[in-house]
């Protein structure tokens, strides 16, 4: 979303010349500026935001001004304008602030701190933060908790100051608890008689009698906006002092309006009552939604005047009416005109919102004016953006605005509103997704049918939890590409070969064309501009040839993301999401251990540091694989404790792999029971989740802990199904894995022909591939007796030889009679006498150290 002219008006100071300098004030002001925050409460009308702004100007501090409104009650709002604000005051430092994307929503207050960190940094101290209007803003937001965080972190030297009706909400309660916040209420804003009549000298009333503005002053009771209409009346001579008897300030305020109302000439009232609908305004809006000439004229005798009206300095002037004075306006509109002709002004003021970039207002006006065509115009103007930058909130509840048969008649609000939901409802988001697809069809519209088939699909990706139901989807999807094999273009082919290449991840592994859309799908994202598409593409490309056991290719898709990552606009998610595909890729692919838990560590300091903890569960479950091939059985657990942290009971699929990671942790312990239990619980949800992928390996746990329990015939039968749920998924490296745990079985029940026929079929697998790790379910003492007997029946010498050097194997019983098992050294006695060290003659190249070799072969 682009920011308009109108904007200004929410981020720009307002001008305070000729107004009273309230010295009283400003010493208090001036006194309270060692703490980080000013609260100035008091009710409308009470000189609070021009208080604050000629202190500014007086004092010539430089200051940020941002102008609270309801739309701030969807935080990400709130942050969105924030950034916009930074970007006016500090425009040389041009990256800009972070949005507050799904990613975050887990730890806002983090996000938080390091978002007014940042904004802290772009600011040159002594500098305030001023937020007026605050209390438009409904109790319910996190707006109240995350600005009460930002600001307690205010740097030394500077401050803000919250300009409010009402006072601190409980959010505050810590910062007024530890005096970090002085406040200015309702009694101290009030005029003094000294103020009233220095005002009054200001407004041109300095020959008045002191008794009639002393009384005046106590009928106000000292409230400005009161005293300032009453004192344009009396300069008027039309001041009926009976009409200030027992009137509430609002009611007086009214009264007096309108009686200089009703004084305006005719032009005068029709620029007030049909602007009045607009919250800013500029010359040139004036102008055509009322066609006078002279807008501008009338714009500026209001300000010049102080009649309630505030310019905003810009490239073009902003205005903008005072709060109780457009009410009063608004009010006084709904009396004069008709409502249709009340719905034709702000349809009007609305379109000229849409075109000055300030979308929020003209939602309410068009939601007001119930102009529902020109509201399902805008959200479709603007939902991608608002989606973009973290405004679910606010595109939500702009459709939720228009009437429910509406929505049901067009599909692309069912599908904005799925898009809304899509990170933090799934369920109910892949509901609307279904409706705006169905609508899609009937309607023959392939863009709108496309993207919500993807949106439905990637709900899955968010549950995690349940698998089954996306054959539907595939099966959709696959029919209609026989009968239409193009896109309606290629953005849409990206999006649709992304979320496409998940559902065969997870759900069809042995799917025809599953390593075509891998592909396309990568070559699709390399072009596209989307960081979210591509991060998807990536992910899904390594995960899918990790677990095909493809370690080149897996490599070169953490390749791709580690380039986006490395790029200064790449985002904590990119970067954290990086550093775990590549530690997970290294673990697989080398016996580097330190660096990949290095690298997780490094993302899960970039996950803290910001509050993206996205891949948390992930992140521990590579940890805990690193560590358990490593050995380092206390890291192990560590990770598996903090893998257990994470778990979310509603995702199946999460629960089933910190199972599958605790069955081998426990059968690496020896504690064959826990390890069984464990591989049994994590086999049930993965069959449950509908995972191919997750059931085979759950299987090939369960096989194990079963065996180790000495459950033979039960170990060969989940043995045997593996195998077969294997050769489906077409996976090498569990195909290695299964063929291993064969020859295992087979050596362990005495059949060492077909244990030898296993073995060689799997040595000869880990060679093409070089694989050197099951990765999977790695157990040193296993794979070194199984080595062993390879040696010894001359299978794949040479790749044996080096998975032994690189995983340091020793069986528990050495294998001497196994004379080319590589031991690191080597010494040949009895007839002989040779010394090898890595299979290689030792050669000295200067003069023999004869005393030692005497002694070796004594």
């Amino acid at each position: 979303m682009r920011a308009g002219r109108v904007s200004i008006a929410k981020i720009t100071r307002p001008k305070a010349s000729g107004v009273l300098r309230r010295e009283r004030l400003f010493s208090v002001l001036d006194s309270d500026r060692t703490r980080p925050l000013v609260w100035v409460a008091g009710p409308p009308g009470a000189g609070k935001t021009t208080l604050v702004a000629s202190w500014l100007e007086a004092r010539r501090l430089p200051c940020l001004w941002y102008q609270v409104d309801e739309g701030d009650g969807d935080i990400a709002t709130f942050f969105y304008y924030m950034g916009l604000a930074a970007r006016k005051e500090a425009p040389r430092n041009r990256k800009p602030l972070p949005l507050l994307t799904p990613e975050y929503l887990q730890n806002i207050p983090t996000f938080t701190r390091r978002y007014f960190e940042n904004l802290y940094g772009r600011l040159q101290p002594p500098f305030a933060l001023v937020f007026d209007n605050y209390q438009t803003v409904s109790a319910e937001s996190q707006f109240h908790e995350a600005l009460s965080l930002g600001l307690s972190q205010m740097p030394e030297g500077s401050f803000a100051v919250v300009i409010s009706r009402t006072e601190p909400p409980p959010a505050f309660a810590r910062l007024r608890a530890h005096e970090q916040m002085v406040l200015i209420d309702d009694h101290a804003l009030r005029l003094t008689d000294e103020e009233s009549h220095a005002l009054a000298e200001l407004r041109g009333l300095g020959k008045e009698a002191p008794d009639t503005i002393r009384i005046l002053h106590q009928r106000t009771e000292g409230w400005t906006a009161g005293l300032v209409l009453i004192l344009e009346l009396l300069k008027k001579k039309s001041l009926p002092a009976e009409a200030l008897a027992h009137q509430a300030p609002q009611a007086v305020f009214d009264y007096f309006a309108g009686e200089i109302f009703q004084k305006a000439d005719d032009q005068t009232k029709t620029l007030l009552l049909r602007t009045a609908f607009l919250p800013s305004l500029t010359t040139g809006m004036a102008e055509r939604l009322t066609g006078l000439d002279k807008a501008g004229r009338i714009l500026g005798g209001l300000v010049q005047k102080n009649y309630f009206t505030v310019k905003h300095s810009s490239l073009e002037p902003v205005y903008q009416y005072h709060p109780l004075f457009r009410e009063f306006l608004v009010t006084r509109a709904r009396e004069v005109f008709s409502a249709e002709d009340i719905s034709r002004i702000q349809r009007n003021a609305a379109a000229l919102l849409v075109e000055t970039g300030h979308f929020e207002d003209a939602a309410s006006l068009l939601s007001s004016a119930k102009d529902w065509d020109g509201c399902a115009r805008l959200v479709l103007g603007q939902a991608k953006s608002l989606i973009a930058q973290g405004r679910s909130v606010t595109l939500e509840e702009w459709i939720l605005a228009m009437p429910e048969e509406l929505r049901a008649k067009r599909p692309w609000l069912l599908f904005w509103l799925a898009m809304c939901k899509q990170a933090f409802n799934p369920a109910g988001s892949r509901a609307l997704f279904e409706k705006a697809f169905h609508a899609f069809k009937a309607s023959r519209d392939p863009a709108g049918w496309l993207l919500s088939w993807a949106g439905a699909v990637d709900t899955f990706i968010y549950e995690w939890h349940e698998f089954a139901r996306l054959d539907r989807w595939i099966q959709e999807l696959d029919i209609h590409l026989r009968s239409k094999p193009s896109f309606p273009s290629l953005e849409i082919e990206a999006r649709v070969s992304a979320s496409m290449m998940g559902a065969l991840l997870l759900r069809r592994p042995d799917h025809p064309q599953v390593r075509k859309w891998t592909e396309r799908a990568l070559a699709l994202a390399r072009k596209s501009e989307d960081a979210g598409l591509r991060l998807q593409a990536y992910m899904n490309a390594g995960a899918y040839y990790d677990f095909m056991g493809d370690h080149a290719n897996a490599g070169a898709a953490a390749e791709e993301l580690g380039k986006a990552a490395r790029s200064s606009s790449a985002t904590p998610l990119t970067i954290t999401s990086w550093k775990w595909m590549e530690a997970y890729v290294n673990t697989a692919t080398t016996t580097d251990y330190d660096l990949s838990l290095q690298l997780l560590s490094e993302g899960q300091e970039t996950a803290q540091k910001n509050g993206v903890h996205v891949w948390d569960h992930q992140n521990f479950g590579v940890g805990v694989v690193t560590c358990l091939n490593k050995g380092d059985f206390k890291a192990a657990a560590e990770y598996l404790k903090k893998k257990e942290e994470t778990l979310a009971s509603g995702q199946r699929m999460s629960v089933s792999q910190y199972h599958h990671l605790a069955a081998w942790y426990y059968l690496l312990l020896g504690d064959v029971p826990r390890a069984r239990e464990h591989a049994e619980a994590g086999l049930a949800l993965a069959i449950d989740s509908g995972a191919p992928f997750a059931v085979a390996i759950l299987r090939l746990s369960v096989a194990q802990t079963l065996h180790a329990a000495g459950d033979f015939r039960e170990a060969r039968d989940q043995l045997n199904r593996a195998a077969k749920d294997i050769k489906r998924c077409g996976s090498l490296i569990l195909e290695y894995m299964c063929t291993m745990a064969e020859a295992q079985f087979a050596f362990d029940q005495g059949n060492k022909a077909a244990a030898l026929t296993s073995l060689r079929k799997a040595m000869t697998l880990g060679r093409e591939q070089n694989y050197i790790t099951m990765f999977f379910w790695w157990q040193p003492d296993v794979m070194a007796r199984l080595c062993a007997k390879a040696l010894e029946a001359g299978i794949e010498v040479e790749y044996v030889k080096h998975l032994i050097r690189a995983r340091n194997l020793v069986p528990d019983a050495p294998p001497l009679e196994v004379e080319n098992w590589p031991w690191p050294v080597k010494i040949y006695t009895l007839g002989r006498f040779s010394l090898l060290l890595d299979d290689k003659p030792v050669r000295f190249p200067g003069k023999a150290q004869h005393k030692p070799l005497e002694m070796l072969k004594a």
